[in-house]
């Protein structure tokens, strides 16, 4: 990997207060956190927890996955008082290492010499859902099409100049760092803006908008950001006058007149996407999650658009097109509610709102089937329309979902389980948009582009390492024999220097026999089931499911990620809520405590 120097101005000003939520999430909107301040973590789980019991939790697609990945993530960045440590600690933190690292006699005893395994790419062996890592967004360079940018969550923003067969990281020098918003000069590809943080599950902190102007050699701050915004998403450069910048943020849309030196706020309120009318940098549109807001004096100020029948929204997707500028798209998930009143189910396709009059009146699509196929729209929702054709759009949640008529009928193009039908994409559908003609998809394993609206993707993630393990395993007789549990990716080995998927879901804790070293186990979420391989990846032996014990109504076993491992003896050993032994194929407990 290219070694990269970065300066970085002091991030203290603006970093030192804002705290990781998961903004858009149900609970999040719950009374009683609402009247507190700062949450800690088990107040936010606590209310989380109250959620999942209103609505079947272990149905695919629940939004329990990605809230139990947020949890165990923060969990190791909790204060002494239970809250979430901020970002500012994080940097100074980094800022101290660096300066401990550059006296003479730090450098003199540093004789580390690390290189990046990967994966970079893989062999799906036994997986159902065979993917590498989560990705935000993807922007092309306006000047040279070849040149594509991708945002990772947690892995910072990276180049391609082969239109996606080879990338190289830009941020690698930088702490953890999720990227949500690509802004690329319309002239200079060396300028370059980032909108930083996970806008989607908040799996990273935000630290505000940074910028290059070397290519991604060095980075800068750019000004302080009021409100301290935990999350931002879409940025925009206007192409004629490139020192405007728009920004979208969870605390308002912010706009800058001098490259990102200073910045002012033109909307209030947690804004989760904000489009331009094509070729009009005068005509804005903005959403919170059950508003959607126009503007019509270059996004100095907006006005909330009254639009009969729209309620219940809880997250809103915008698009619009150069097919015609003219037409303006937004989809609404939201609440069903009882005949009391009380929610029926959350986070549902409410519908497709159309304008053909650049936002000033909408009116409901037919559409009505449920085309999110789950409740975690909070997590994930994205929606385009297509460059050529104002009429074809396609909505992602769990699989992605075509209509050809303008929003009024909609089919499912892809299966999130089909990882060899030429439409798959991975589940869980973050990015959508149409670039030079391609239409790109990022979703929770990976980046896929279509030249021909979908009808096959291809998967560009190959030479990415974006992948969040949670646990790796390696092996006592061979350091080159590796097992790993990855985010939402489900389980990777790696021999012979090649890593395999050899199944699918959540990886996490793992282990390989000590005796061999081509033996590997792997558990998945709650330690739900348990996958063996005995050739180092190539194959997979079966699967042995929770002890019978440790599961039942609202339980799926033990820990999001359960503790396993082997011991001297080869043999295999699990924590649940009572310790377990794997012998022939089936757990035996082994001890018994309360």
């Amino acid at each position: 990997m290219k070694k990269t120097t970065f300066i970085i101005l002091l991030f203290i000003p603006f970093l030192a207060f804002s705290q990781a939520t998961q903004n858009n999430a149900p609970w999040m909107k719950d009374n009683n956190l609402k009247k507190k301040g700062k949450l800690t973590l088990n107040e936010i789980s606590t209310s989380a927890e109250n959620f999942f019991k209103t609505i079947d939790r272990d149905k695919k697609g629940s939004g329990l996955k990605p809230f139990k990945r947020w949890e165990y993530h923060w969990s190791h960045f909790t204060k002494s008082d239970g809250t979430i440590a901020p970002a500012s600690e994080l940097w100074s933190a980094w800022k101290q290492k660096n300066t401990l690292n550059s006296t003479s006699q730090n450098n003199a005893n540093d004789t580390s010499n690390w290189t990046s395994l990967g994966p970079y790419s893989h062999t799906n062996t036994a997986s159902w859902s065979s993917g590498q890592g989560r990705v935000n967004v993807v922007t092309i360079d306006p000047s040279n099409p070849n040149t594509y940018y991708v945002g990772a969550p947690a892995g910072g923003i990276w180049k391609s100049t082969d239109a996606g067969v080879n990338w190289q990281p830009l941020t690698d020098y930088l702490p953890q760092i999720g990227v949500s918003g690509i802004a690329v000069h319309p002239t200079d590809p060396n300028t370059i803006y980032i909108a930083t943080g996970d806008d989607d599950a908040g799996d990273s902190y935000a630290i505000g908008v940074m910028k290059t102007t070397d290519g991604g050699a060095t980075w800068n701050s750019t000004g302080t950001i009021p409100g301290n915004p935990n999350s931002m998403n879409d940025i925009y450069i206007d192409s004629a006058n490139p020192n405007k910048l728009m920004l979208a943020t969870s605390v308002g849309v912010f706009k800058s007149a001098d490259g990102g030196g200073k910045w002012t706020s033109t909307l209030s309120g947690n804004i989760i996407d904000l489009k331009m009318k094509p070729g009009n940098s005068t005509i804005w549109y903005a959403a919170t999650s059950n508003t959607v807001y126009r503007s019509s004096d270059s996004g100095n100020s907006f006005s909330a658009l009254v639009i009969p029948g729209f309620e219940n929204s809880t997250r809103i997707a915008l698009n619009v097109t150069p097919a015609n500028t003219n037409y303006v798209y937004f989809v609404s998930s939201g609440n069903i509610l009882k005949d009391d009143g009380s929610v029926k189910e959350s986070n549902a396709f409410i519908g497709i709102y159309k304008s053909t009059n650049s936002g000033i009146t909408f009116a409901k699509t037919a559409e009505t089937d449920d085309i999110f196929e789950s409740s975690q729209a909070w997590y994930d929702l994205a929606f385009t329309v297509s460059d050529s054709d104002p009429n074809i759009l396609y909505v992602g949640v769990l699989n992605i979902w075509k209509s050809v008529d303008g929003g009024n009928n909609f089919s499912k193009m892809n299966n999130w389980s089909s990882p060899t039908a030429d439409s798959y994409t991975h589940a869980d559908i973050h990015f959508l948009s149409f670039i030079n003609g391609k239409f790109f998809a990022g979703t929770d394993g990976g980046v896929y582009v279509s030249t021909n609206h979908g009808a096959k993707f291809t998967d560009l993630t190959e030479n990415l390492a974006i992948s969040q393990f949670y646990k790796i395993s390696v092996s006592k007789q061979n350091s080159g024999n590796i097992v790993g549990g990855l985010q939402d990716n489900g389980g990777y080995a790696y021999k012979d220097n090649k890593w395999s998927n050899y199944f699918g879901a959540d990886g996490m804790d793992c282990a390989i026999n000590s005796l061999n070293p081509d033996n590997y186990f792997g558990f998945i979420q709650y330690g739900g089931s348990l996958y063996e391989t005995a050739d180092g990846g190539l194959t997979r032996q079966g699967s042995v499911g929770a002890p019978t014990a440790e599961t039942g109504p609202g339980d799926s076993g033990g820990r999001w990620v359960t503790p396993l491992v082997s011991n001297s003896k080869g043999e295999m050993y699990a924590g649940y809520s009572q310790l377990y032994k794997l012998v022939n194929g089936n757990w035996s407990k082994i001890s018994d405590h309360f």
